[in-house]
């Protein structure tokens, strides 16, 4: 029986100081997928967007699979108290802020479409017989039309092979200079639903660079210490 293994964790910490969000990428393989070196296959996948709350929830629903050996962490097993503690420190202490991030590379991740999530959203609205319900539908018709002309965001189609029906996709490409405009944009969406859960990662676009995080981590420590001093 395979099992997955997870390596390493990153967590890019963004979003306004009073309610932040984190993105949380994971380094993992299964163990029964050896590349050619005869070690286990890695790759590094988006697994949540979340503020802090829903992010630490989703960590312990995942934890579950740690009990009967079907998630480890470097090849051993862990309780389900070990694993969260393992991403508790990841998001406390080792999270790196996007703009320090993005000071090395952009950023690409991908979500199942954004607009159908909101419109899903909105039809639920209308359905209430309340008037103050229904006309928060108006904030929701304005963040659908910013998502689709906002540069750095693409609404695109994608159809794998394994799937019979293709999937509409809402990219995400952070640069420096867009930053601001798509974490309010991606703050916005956080407030009238949208699911942090629900992430593209079966495309060409990992999303997080190696290089770019520990040249940010370097930078950011930088940072602290010339703060300290």
């Amino acid at each position: 029986m395979s099992s997955t293994i997870e390596f390493d964790r990153y967590i890019i910490k963004s979003g306004p100081d009073f309610r932040p969000f984190y993105f949380g990428f994971v380094e993992l393989g299964e163990s029964n997928v050896i590349d050619d070196a005869g070690k286990v296959s890695r790759s590094t996948r988006l697994v949540q967007a979340n503020d802090y709350g829903s992010f630490m929830g989703r960590v312990i629903d995942i934890s579950q699979d740690c009990e009967g050996g079907m998630l480890k962490m470097y090849g051993r097993r862990v309780k389900p108290e070990g694993y969260i503690a393992a991403w508790r420190k990841s998001v406390d202490k080792e999270a790196l802020e996007l703009t320090n991030y993005l000071q090395f590379a952009n950023l690409d991740i991908s979500f199942h479409s954004l607009v159908e999530q909101l419109e899903t959203r909105r039809r639920k609205l209308l359905e209430s017989k309340s008037t103050y319900t229904r006309n928060l539908t108006r904030g929701i018709d304005d963040l659908i039309i910013r998502l689709c002309t906002t540069e750095g965001i693409v609404e695109t189609v994608e159809q794998p092979r394994w799937l019979s029906k293709p999937v509409a996709i809402t990219r995400f490409m952070f640069s420096l200079d867009n930053q601001q405009s798509l974490l309010d944009l991606m703050t916005k969406a956080f407030s009238h639903g949208m699911d942090g859960r629900r992430i593209w990662n079966w495309n060409r676009y990992d999303g997080l660079s190696y290089t770019a995080w520990h040249r940010g981590q370097e930078y950011q420590n930088k940072l602290r210490a010339s703060k300290a001093a």
